[in-house]
């Protein structure tokens, strides 16, 4: 696990801060988790970032994106200084080398009609809604599913303040996936907790990605998320927003559009 270094200005802070904070799950998360089931496997889990009190709040607002995506948010918007991290005493944790960055791939995103629909719904239930819509989404965009989703689960644990497994900082993801002919899909729910009773934050989404090989950069034909802000003790996990992205067509749109309507006490399908 990486030592507590603000992503966006390098600096060390106490990590009794509260500031390891967990976003969308990207394709290199879910390569991470299954490597992660091996005995003795560690490490960081690619969709979490520290983030020092100053920036940990915008942060927040972004978690249904992913780290990179948040990131290149934030640093756009940041007009600070990014200083070489501070070293803390002469532990070889403090000593933290450089950080090397792959070339960004092509933008998966490319080509999509975005938005944003305000919604009120506990994350949970949306995760079980986005369940229901996938293979009606599917039809609409007539693609094949001719495959079940398999079911896979997965906790993280976050050892920190002297607290360890299976007495620390926890994230579960529960996520349904399947690919066939190209087409990946699947519906997902990330769950990040301080304690059985405490929910930090909590996401859910419904992507549908076409690669015609696994050598091939994924390209987004439809992706679906929400979530929750942090949350503090006794806080409802509600989303407020979900954001959308598709391929022009007006029908799927439409589809869509629909969905979201449901998603607010009140509302329904028309």
């Amino acid at each position: 696990m990486r030592p507590p270094i603000c992503e966006i200005c390098n600096e060390r802070f106490d990590s009794g801060s509260e500031g390891l904070i967990s976003f969308a799950v990207d394709a290199q998360t879910e390569d991470f988790d299954r490597r992660a089931e091996q005995p003795g496997f560690v490490g960081h889990r690619p969709n979490r970032g520290w983030f020092c009190p100053n920036h940990a709040s915008a942060a927040r607002e972004l978690v249904d994106l992913t780290l990179g995506d948040a990131l290149s948010a934030l640093r756009a918007t940041s007009s600070e200084p990014k200083p070489e991290p501070k070293p803390s005493g002469d532990s070889a944790e403090a000593q933290v080398p450089p950080t090397r960055r792959r070339p960004r791939r092509p933008d998966a995103d490319a080509g999509l009609v975005e938005a944003e629909v305000a919604v009120d719904i506990d994350v949970f239930e949306l995760h079980k809604q986005l369940l229901v819509f996938r293979p009606v989404l599917m039809a609409a965009l007539g693609l094949p599913d001719e495959v079940e989703l398999e079911t896979r689960t997965k906790r993280s644990w976050t050892p920190m303040d002297g607290a360890r497994e299976p007495h620390c900082p926890y994230s579960d993801l529960l996520a349904s996936e399947a690919q066939h002919n190209g087409i990946e899909q699947g519906v997902s729910l990330d769950s990040s907790w301080w304690n059985p009773d405490n929910l930090a934050n909590a996401s859910a989404r419904l992507y549908i990605i076409d690669r015609p090989s696994p050598n091939d950069w994924a390209s987004y034909v439809c992706r679906l998320s929400g979530a929750t802000d942090h949350l503090s003790n006794g806080d409802d996990p509600v989303v407020r927003m979900l954001r959308i992205g598709h391929r022009e067509d007006a029908g799927v749109a439409a589809l869509i559009a629909d969905f979201a309507a449901g998603l607010s006490p009140g509302g329904s399908a028309s």
